[in-house]
């Protein structure tokens, strides 16, 4: 296992595991035939009892990160958590805060996008804001402004496919280095990544509040000083 891709443990404990990915590492593998080396392999490799009652190429994994993004992802080791952590996501109820560096001037201090999201017609590997997409709601606000660049602080109300990746790029500001979704490139950025990280996890298990919380990797901690 490549030792520059493997997740760090934040906390593990009451049945789950919190992991903080890094960027370029996939949550879990996009197909049986896949060889990459994800998140799923790092937990499989702890808990291997997550074989016996898990989603096939899901095992434990209740919710996802993609690949370009860093930060906080959480996941079960045991049937019942994994049941109970599942049923907050499905509900809602969990939140889940993202720090995001944008190009452009932000027009506002803060605000929500209500915008229904699907697969691009022209571009399958992307999503788009489409008429007969799913409802997707996100809220940013500005965290500090430096220029051409934004910090935001950015919540996710639903969870779709590539959100966050488009609805800021729908608005106009398009994350840093996300090509797929208009952001210019970052020539010192680790490979497969972008400037969205996700920094605060709060959820409730078996009638106990969590929050967590995860500091910026070192790229992006570069843009903030």
């Amino acid at each position: 296992m490549n030792n520059k891709l493997v997740p760090e443990i934040i906390d593990e404990i009451d049945g789950f595991i919190v992991f903080n990915k890094p960027a370029g590492l996939l949550t879990h593998p996009t197909s049986n035939r896949s060889k990459e080396t994800s998140l799923l392999d790092s937990l499989i490799e702890r808990y291997p009892a997550v074989l016996e009652w898990g989603e096939e190429l899901r095992q434990g994994i209740i919710h996802r990160l993609d690949k370009v993004t860093s930060g906080l992802l959480v996941c079960a080791y045991e049937e019942e958590t994994y049941l109970a952590i599942k049923k907050e996501f499905a509900a809602r109820t969990v939140k889940k805060n993202y720090y995001a560096f944008v190009e452009n001037i932000v027009t506002t201090e803060k605000g929500k996008i209500s915008a229904p999201i699907g697969t691009d017609p022209r571009n399958k590997t992307k999503q788009k804001v489409i008429r007969n997409g799913r409802e997707s709601v996100t809220e940013y606000e500005v965290i500090k402004r430096m220029g051409a660049i934004t910090l935001l602080n950015v919540r996710l109300i639903t969870g779709r496919k590539h959100q966050i990746r488009t609805h800021l790029s729908y608005i106009g500001n398009p994350i840093l280095n996300d090509k797929l979704y208009g952001g210019k490139e970052f020539n010192n950025f680790p490979i497969n990544s972008i400037a969205l990280h996700s920094h605060n996890l709060q959820f409730l298990c078996n009638k106990k509040n969590y929050d967590y919380e995860c500091r910026l990797p070192k790229h992006l901690k570069k843009l903030n000083n």
